[in-house]
Parts: structure tokens; sequence; C-alpha cells
């Protein structure tokens, strides 16, 4: 059976020091978004920003919860949540200027 781990490439900005990304599909956008590919630990970070990728989709943790809990029949949001918490969660991958200047745009 073949991998459903998502292909991880270097950031091809030269600012960024070849750190690793994957991109999926937002679920709520159908857009193409790149993301760390380095999962975060939410028990020290928290999930705010981060989506679960799952199979080529990006899912916010709320929506993926309540889908969760409509799909698998489950007797309540908590236990979805839970269920959510152990997949990985992975923060966007953004680029951040601060140079404003005309012509120095990223």
């Amino acid at each position: 059976m073949p991998s459903r781990e998502p292909r991880r490439v270097p950031c091809n900005r030269a600012d960024c020091d070849g750190r690793l990304i994957v991109f999926a599909v937002r679920e709520d956008t159908g857009r193409t978004v790149p993301y760390d590919a380095e999962p975060v630990d939410i028990d020290l970070v928290g999930s705010t920003g981060c989506h679960v990728l799952i199979e080529g989709k990006a899912w916010n943790p709320v929506r993926l919860a309540e889908h969760f809990q409509v799909v698998f029949e489950l007797p309540s949001i908590e236990r979805a949540h839970q269920l959510v918490r152990e997949y990985q969660h992975h923060k966007p991958h953004l680029h951040l200027t601060t140079d404003t200047t005309e012509g120095n745009r990223p």
C-alpha cells in the first residue's frame, strides 16, 4: 500500500535556509497552502493557527472534530476533540518581512 505521508520539499526562498515544507489543500477554501513539515507539540505551543493534515487535506481542528462527530457518530464533541488531538498539527509556512522599501518586495 502506498504511503499517504505528504512529500516533504525544501522551501525555495533563500532566506528560509531550506526548511522542509509540505503542501495541503485547505478543506474550507480549496486553496493549496504550504505547511511546516515538522509537526508542532500542541501541549507546548497550542494549536492556534495550526491545521491537521490528512491525506493531502488541511483541516481546522475544530471543523475536523465536528466532522468526526458526525461521520463516526460520536456521542460527544469532547470525544471528537480527543481524537483530533491524536493527529499531528502543522503550522502554515509563512514568510514575514519588515522590509517595505520600494522594489524589495519578496
